[in-house]
């Protein structure tokens, strides 16, 4: 008899055998009257079944819990035996006896068959279907040579694709592939088939430890096994370096790092394999918006992406895609993967307060994620811990600690990458980034999953009440003017959005009362992203109202910074309106709320609303008083986009005159001549280089010759004596000037000493 360990099985596991007796009893003098029955025999195949065992399948027997104590059991007769790994002889025996145990040296014949499961052609075609060969292809398809090949990869980076593509281009196309489950013994597996490819899309963690893993000799006979066959194999690792490396090494081998190619190169592959004609392709993406198209291409999508954005594209009527429904599409992966996510870093605190961080701020450098990340920890205090440490309060007298003391202050507790693998997100291509007067560069953090961000924290804000209070606090302490007030405000308006009830708000509302001004710009941005849900609109349209008209210099500031956000680029007339309601003057507490509506109103210029800002401002010049102050105060500061100004001027717009009047009426007024006064030379200088300056510099000028009040005399003799200024304008001042101090006699003027500051002879 033959007791076989399975070389798989665990350490101690061996043959269970039971004796029953069925022949005659013991005759008394030790040996048997017949043979006995082992256990192996309940387990014959049934009638029909001409399936042979595989020679390593572990026997298995259920026994009364009284025989694996060792006792019989109750109302049983006979004798049994549990001896793991045992050869237990229950019978008479004749001749000689050997017991073996299978290893990867055994006998071919003694080798377990593993079923490989074929490739279906769809797959492969699928897989074929508008690939992209990264620049790694050409040399993995030459270590392929070798007959195995090893490939690593992050998740999404599309492995398996092309791991499919390298067997099937390998040595000419082949259809005929299998599938290996990630679990198989490489060192005793052998092929039992003709297929020209195997693909093994996942190895277990289990088989890379040391006395599981292939060895060199191993990995050798597997290399001649799948010669014999002609046949190739493709072993995909885990991308778990510290499993990775030792096992590599241990083979002497260099897996090929599975790197997916540029993301537009990607797409204009796909795309060119749906659609093979050129001017349709074209048309495809006018159709759906090139912004769309340029944004998502912009965001790193992964190959899986790309192929789900194309088939949208292609899919969509006439009209074009929905950029909601390509954003839903994208991202539906994504809602699925919260829950593995969050049971990942559940017990580690440093990185759930990383994933909450890069959810957050995601796009943003990876030094900044990684300081608002320490950053939460310092707030959460012991919030984030799954559990308290025995560590956390003294011990009772008498009893000792059962775990060492971490060291909190350890700055090695995780590595970059370990943080980025274990939240499944990845630092992209460094990119440059513009800051006033310089650019600088950042490694943007992503993740794998396109609004994998989002919907971790929507997730968390819904199901988590706890959550809510600990987010706000960590983020309305972001430090001041750093480019993370926009992220914030974003996460904290679709907070807005993912609430309910009348204090859905509150929260933005407490930010929007605040004394500093990071909290109000990050209210700002909340409202804005708030209000792009049509259920919450008309509620935060209500409060900026109501805010403008009789709320605090505070409420009165964030409520102007909101006007300059998208939600005044997407209703212009109301959110100038509001400026206008919120605008008090510049002296006291009102210079914070001055300086948002300058701020705000100029965005909005700059954004293609000229015409109604001008519009709002002449409304104001022409109802007098207050109104007409405000006017000639928020004008100056629009001056500096002059293109617009020059373009009315020079072709004699619909707003030349109205122009014309606002300009006139900035300088009349001595606390807004000086900026406009600047403005206006700064056009004559650069009137000497360009001919629409100079036609509209002229019109204006030639305009104000005829309106030759005080204000517009002190502006003629600033032109004529700045030697820069354009020639054709000094003539205009000059001769302008003249005339004045030739009609002098005739023309009563308010008294000025001789010399002084207002007088236009000094």
């Amino acid at each position: 008899m033959t007791a076989t360990d399975h070389p798989d099985g665990d350490r101690g596991g061996g043959t269970v055998l039971a004796a029953h007796p069925e022949g005659p009893a013991d005759d008394g003098d030790g040996r048997a009257a017949g043979p006995a029955r082992s256990g192996r025999d309940d387990h014959d195949p049934p009638a029909g079944d001409d399936r042979e065992r595989p020679a390593t399948e572990p026997v298995t027997e259920e026994f009364p819990e009284d025989a694996l104590a060792g006792r019989p059991p109750t109302g049983a007769g006979g004798v049994f035996i549990h001896a793991p790994g045992g050869n237990i002889n229950t019978g008479a025996l004749h001749g000689d006896q050997r017991v073996v145990n299978d290893s990867a040296t055994s006998t071919p014949g003694s080798l377990p068959e593993t079923y490989a499961e074929p490739v279906t052609a769809r797959e492969i075609s699928e897989a074929l279907h508008g690939f992209t060969r990264p620049a790694w292809f050409a040399s993995a398809l030459r270590a392929l040579d070798d007959r195995v090949l090893f490939l690593v990869g992050r998740q999404g980076s599309g492995r398996r694709t092309a791991a499919l593509n390298l067997l099937h281009d390998h040595r000419g196309p082949s259809f005929d592939l299998r599938v290996l489950d990630g679990d198989t013994d490489l060192a005793s597996w052998r092929p039992i088939d003709k297929a020209h490819g195997y693909l093994v899309p996942g190895l277990t963690p289990r088989r890379m430890t040391p006395d599981q893993c292939l060895g060199r000799s191993t990995l050798a006979t597997l290399r001649r096994r799948l010669a014999e066959a002609d046949a190739r194999m493709v072993v995909v690792l885990p991308d778990q370096p510290h499993l990775v490396r030792p096992f590599t090494r241990q083979l002497d081998v260099k897996p090929i790092r599975c790197q997916p190619p540029p993301t537009r190169e990607v797409f204009t592959s796909v795309l060119a394999a749906e659609i093979p004609d050129e001017a349709e392709r074209r048309h495809l993406v006018e159709r759906a918006g090139p912004t769309l198209v340029e944004e998502l291409l912009d965001a790193d999508l992964t190959p899986v992406d790309v192929t789900e954005l194309v088939g949208v594209l292609v899919n969509a009527g006439e009209d074009g895609p929905d950029p909601d429904e390509v954003l839903d599409r994208l991202s539906f992966l994504a809602h699925d993967e919260v829950p593995e996510l969050l049971a990942a870093v559940r017990e580690q605190p440093d990185a759930l307060a990383f994933l909450l961080s890069a959810c957050v701020f995601e796009g943003e450098d990876h030094r900044v994620i990684r300081e608002e990340a320490d950053r939460l920890l310092l707030v959460a205090g012991d919030r984030l811990h799954h559990v308290l440490h025995p560590w956390a309060e003294p011990p009772a007298e008498g009893r000792q600690s059962t775990e060492p003391e971490a060291n909190p202050a350890f700055v090695l507790r995780r590595s970059l990458d370990d943080l980025l693998r274990l939240t499944g997100a990845h630092c992209g291509e460094p990119e440059i980034r513009q800051a006033p007067g310089y650019g600088y560069t950042v490694e943007p953090v992503r993740f794998v999953r396109t609004g994998q961000g989002a919907a971790l924290l929507r997730h968390l804000w819904r199901q988590y009440s706890g959550i809510a209070p600990l987010l706000t606090t960590w983020l309305s302490d972001v430090p001041e003017g750093s480019d993370l007030t926009v992220p914030v405000g974003n996460v904290m308006g679709r907070a807005v959005i993912w609430g309910s009830g009348r204090h859905a708000l509150e929260h933005v509302r407490e930010l929007a009362r605040s004394d500093r001004d990071g909290h109000r710009r990050i209210a700002a941005y909340a409202l804005a992203t708030a209000a792009e849900s049509p259920l919450r609109r008309s509620e935060i349209t209500h409060f900026l109202r109501h805010w403008s008209w009789g709320g605090g210099w505070r409420l009165r500031t964030t409520a102007a910074l909101t006007c300059g956000t998208s939600f005044g680029a997407h209703r212009p007339d109301l959110a100038v309106r509001l400026l206008g309601t919120c605008y008090r003057g510049r002296e006291g507490d009102e210079r914070p709320v001055a300086a948002a509506v300058v701020w705000s109103l100029d965005t909005i210029f700059a954004g293609g609303a000229e015409e109604i800002v001008i519009t709002n401002l002449t409304e104001w010049h022409t109802e007098g008083g207050r109104a007409r102050a405000k006017a000639a105060d928020l004008l100056p500061v629009l001056l500096v986009r002059h293109s617009w100004f020059c373009h009315q001027l020079r072709t004699g717009g619909d707003f030349r005159d109205a122009v014309i009047d606002l300009v006139h009426l900035a300088l009349a007024e001595d606390r807004t001549f000086d900026a406009t006064a600047d403005h206006l030379l700064r056009w004559c200088r650069a009137a000497t280089r360009d001919q629409h300056v100079n036609t509209a510099v002229t019109t204006l000028l030639t305009a104000f010759s005829h309106r030759l009040d005080r204000g517009v005399l002190r502006l003629f003799r600033r032109i004529d004596r700045d030697d820069t200024a354009d020639p054709s304008a000094r003539r205009i001042a000059h001769r302008a000037l003249q005339r004045w101090r030739t009609a002098e006699p005739a023309t009563p003027r308010r008294p000025a000493a001789p010399g002084g500051e207002h007088d236009p002879r000094s």
